[in-house]
């Protein structure tokens, strides 16, 4: 045991280690086909929203615009983000090209969606809502400490 662990907490503590190796395993899966978790995130969002801007994107992942347009300027320049000046002067609104619709068919996520399908309907349906409380308790945790 560790110092943080007693006998009550243990299985906690197994717990909380297998989500961090799924969430591993998966982020690993997003290292596919030269791209980055991040850019296939973006690829994501933009695809459902088209002509946005970067500083939604931002918002999106919870990220500054510096680092979201890190991200995006690497997706224009290999072709699967273009800039449109469709928005005001200061928030040019991006989307999808063609070569990002193609890339996205081999989106890691699918690999994800997969085996969450594969859960019978009550056990995803209880996932999902302590999947949501986790992420409200984990994001308030996170958020007290900056």
């Amino acid at each position: 045991m560790t110092y943080f662990e007693s006998e009550s907490d243990l299985s906690i503590t197994t717990c909380a280690r297998d989500l961090e190796a799924v969430a591993r395993l998966y982020m690993r899966a997003g290292f596919r086909d030269g791209l980055r978790p991040a850019q296939w995130q973006a690829m994501r969002f933009f695809a459902n929203n088209p002509g946005e801007s970067l500083t939604a994107f931002a918002r999106h992942r919870h990220s500054t615009t510096g680092s979201a347009s890190v991200v995006v300027s690497a997706l224009v320049k290999r072709g699967y983000l273009a800039r449109q000046s469709a928005h005001t002067s200061r928030n040019i609104g991006i989307q999808l090209t063609e070569a990002g619709q193609q890339a996205l068919e081999q989106d890691p996520i699918k690999e994800l969606v997969a085996a969450l399908e594969n859960l019978p309907t009550e056990q995803l349906s209880t996932f999902k809502q302590t999947l949501a409380q986790l992420h409200d308790d984990l994001s308030e945790r996170i958020e007290d400490e900056d």
